[in-house]
């Protein structure tokens, strides 16, 4: 008879605790893993030029369709911009005076 290892199942445990700490079940034995880091991402001016979004009440929002990004990473910045204002692009090139007075 062949004895796998069960699968592992976290468990979020917060109790009157600011930190959260996740629990795992490993062939019924309890492992407590590192509490888990919660990531902030700001901001950067540079980006309103480069990718033309903003922050408007702490979301970032674009200055040409006015939708907003969930997370401002600079990753999602640049994907939003090349997939759908990529004319821009080439209409007001990067570190040019127009660009600049667009923004």
């Amino acid at each position: 008879m062949d004895s796998k290892p069960k699968k592992s199942k976290t468990y979020r445990f917060n109790e009157e605790w600011e930190i959260d700490y996740f629990f795992t079940m490993v062939n019924d034995k309890c492992c407590c893993l590192k509490p888990k880091k919660s990531k902030t991402y700001r901001f950067n001016e540079e980006w309103e030029i480069d990718y033309f979004f903003t922050m408007v009440n702490d979301k970032c929002c674009c200055l040409i369709c006015v939708s907003s990004i969930a997370i401002a990473k600079k990753g999602n910045l640049e994907r939003h911009f090349l997939a759908l204002h990529n004319k821009y692009q080439t209409d007001y090139p990067p570190n040019s005076e127009l660009r600049k007075k667009k923004t």
